[in-house]
């Protein structure tokens, strides 16, 4: 019963904060409030995975979070397959999962519980693995969960050897490059010479791929617009749609995971080191970094001139 109670307190504080926790559908969610408000006979332990596992997840960050999180359907599967038992289901032997850092530790218990003799095989790159996203970061995680072996592959044969070369060096990695030296990666000391660089870059378009990869696409398109002007018809703000083959495509982080380009820029601002390797490792031959300061300043040689004119008496002193 104390369960049953929790439980109910916790959706209340929900269902009140629906602007800062959105789900995928609030006519499920509601639901199942309702169906544990009559108190139907089902497992207690229900009540305590959903709390832990479910709520939790949610509101364990304090953070405002704008995308949806389509906990209701785990959240069924959880109160069936506790209610009810193993769903009736193709019990498959093999089940082998692509970009496994993505998958929550619950979810992975979850087919543990549907499918309790399957046999898993996971593929991922925990690297790619970023702060505010659901997942585990280090595959020592996943054996919570069971007897895994766990096989590293340290090869890297999408990258050149000097954008592999360039991983290893700023983020401490051991990546054996496989691939050709192609072009050494260019380390932008002014975000005019990063600019000045994708221009260059806008001469390939239609017969190579380009894309900026930054925390925020918007600011950095306007940067790039104020430096010049002349690229503004060969940008676009790429929020996840098709990629723009004759456009050099501004991407925030998160959206380039699985992308690949041949040549990318990379604005490194606020960037963490999971961060960097997936902006880094989305150019295929050519890569450009800018580190710019907290405060950065994009203005052109010309602004900052203007900052040693003083006029005095009518009179400009330089």
């Amino acid at each position: 019963m104390y369960q049953l109670k929790s439980l109910l307190r916790t959706f209340e504080t929900v269902f009140n904060n629906r602007k800062r926790y959105q789900f995928l559908s609030w006519n499920e969610l509601n639901e199942i409030r309702n169906l544990i408000n009559k108190q139907v006979k089902i497992d207690q332990t229900v009540c305590e995975k959903v709390y832990r596992e479910i709520i939790y997840e949610v509101t364990k960050t304090g953070k405002e979070r704008e995308e949806k999180l389509p906990y209701n359907r785990y959240l069924w599967l959880r109160v069936i397959d506790s209610y009810n038992g193993n769903l009736p289901i193709a019990q498959d032997k093999l089940l082998m999962i692509d970009e496994a850092q993505s998958i929550a530790l619950t979810e992975y218990s979850l087919i543990r519980s549907l499918m309790p003799n399957v046999i898993l095989n996971l593929y991922g790159d925990v690297q790619q693995k970023t702060e505010n996203e659901r997942g585990f970061g280090s595959w020592k995680e996943i054996l919570k969960l069971g007897e895994y072996t766990v096989f590293n592959l340290n090869e890297n044969y999408r990258n050149s050897k000097e954008i592999t070369e360039y991983c290893n060096q700023e983020l401490g990695l051991d990546m054996r490059p496989i691939s050709l030296e192609i072009e050494a990666v260019r380390e932008c000391v002014t975000f005019q010479e990063f600019v000045q660089c994708l221009r260059q870059k806008s001469n390939l378009l239609g017969k190579e791929t380009v894309a900026v990869i930054s925390k925020n696409s918007k600011k950095i398109y306007q940067q790039i617009i104020r430096v010049d002007m002349s690229l503004k018809g060969k940008l676009v703000i790429n929020d996840g749609g098709p990629i723009d083959q004759k456009k050099i495509n501004i991407f925030k982080i998160e959206q380039v995971k699985g992308l690949e380009f041949h040549s990318v820029g990379v604005v490194e601002n606020a960037m963490a080191d999971n961060e960097k390797y997936i902006a880094y490792t989305r150019a295929l031959n050519s890569l450009m970094v800018i580190k710019l300061p907290e405060n950065d300043e994009t203005q052109n040689s010309k602004s900052r001139d203007k900052k040693k004119i003083i006029v005095f008496r009518g009179k400009i002193i330089k």
